[in-house]
């Protein structure tokens, strides 16, 4: 039983961990792009050649 506690401890820690991880990237990327660095793409612009396949 205590092996099981365990691995549900060890489990939500690494989410809390790749979630902090997550949230720190994307805050980097908005970061960028207020300071022109990066650049958002419409959804034509992402999808170039198959945006005619999308309504």
């Amino acid at each position: 039983m205590q092996r099981c506690w365990l691995a549900v401890l060890n489990f939500g820690e690494e989410h809390s961990i790749e979630e902090t991880l997550v949230k720190e990237k994307l805050d980097k990327i908005d970061h960028r792009i207020r300071e022109g660095k990066r650049k958002l793409l419409s959804t034509k612009e992402a999808l170039g050649v198959y945006a005619k396949h999308v309504k």
